[in-house]
């Protein structure tokens, strides 16, 4: 994640305890990505923000290319949070979302219904 993004997470675990949530597009949970993700993240208080941290030069590398995402934790299977519990000690249900990846661009004005006429 930027550096402005890394202040928008609070708590970070090791990106192999959050390895049941990958991919993300199969899980069966609210998914929100690219500029979605980062105006939800944004309008999130940090200390509500689990995030994944890098403890490889392969991890780093994955992490680094992943779009940005958010995970909404309460719609998370049971089966995922127990497991992010086990490898990491932290509990899913003390977070509302769970960000992965980084931001690469700026996703602003990049939606077509933006530049409808009225």
């Amino acid at each position: 994640m930027s550096e402005k993004h890394q202040k928008l997470v609070g708590t970070r675990i090791p990106h192999g305890a959050a390895s049941s949530v990958f991919p993300v597009e199969d899980l069966p949970c609210d998914v929100y990505q690219r500029r979605d993700a980062k105006r939800i993240l944004e309008s999130t208080p940090s200390d509500a923000v689990l995030g994944l941290r890098a403890t490889s030069m392969a991890s780093s590398y994955f992490l680094h290319g992943h779009a940005l995402t958010v995970v909404d934790t309460v719609s998370l299977p049971d089966t995922a949070k127990a497991d992010i519990r086990d490898r990491s000690g932290v509990d899913v249900h003390d977070f509302e979302l769970l960000a992965i990846g980084k931001a690469n661009r700026n996703y602003e004005n990049r939606t077509l219904s933006e530049y409808a006429t009225p």
